[in-house]
């Protein structure tokens, strides 16, 4: 049986925000660990919860997200490639895991997300709890045609107000 180990590596970064006075910033964000995977295996599906926190934008819960990642969605491994896809759910706290998120492209700003939290950056004030869910998705048939080995890519989040 063929197994894989997949290493994921997340970085992030934050954009100035369109009002002079507005701050939006994300916690809790952390690695995907994709573990690893062999024949037979189910498709992948990982998610990272995260907080967002928006002060002063207009609405006061309105940002947008882009996620990007160099030469496209997918993990390497030397001249190998894993493509995968993003999801992004805004669901807010409490109802992540409801929608399933909509599908990202890569560099394209996802504008019109309106869950995040206002009195806190760490989502422990008000509706407590994550309010937004980053998933990753792997197909069976990507994995399957992917040579055994170690993977790894990395994203960048940007948000901004709106």
């Amino acid at each position: 049986m063929r197994r894989f180990l997949i290493i994921w590596a997340l970085s992030w970064a934050l954009a100035p925000n369109a009002y002079a006075l507005g701050v939006v910033q994300i916690s809790n964000v952390s690695d995907f660990n994709l573990g690893s995977w062999g024949i037979g295996d189910p498709p992948i599906a990982a998610h990272i919860d995260v907080c967002i926190y928006a002060l002063l934008t207009l609405p006061l819960t309105d940002y947008t997200i882009t996620v990007s990642s160099p030469g496209g969605y997918v993990l390497t491994n030397g001249m190998q490639q894993i493509p995968y896809s993003l999801y992004w759910e805004d669901s807010g706290a409490g109802s992540l895991g409801s929608s399933g998120g909509t599908q990202l492209t890569n560099g394209v700003a996802l504008t019109g997300q309106m869950n995040a939290n206002i009195l806190s950056t760490s989502c422990a004030l008000g509706t407590t709890g994550p309010n937004a869910r980053l998933t990753l998705k792997i197909s069976t048939t990507d994995m399957t045609n992917a040579l055994a080995g170690t993977y790894n890519g990395t994203i960048t989040l940007l948000l901004g107000g709106t």
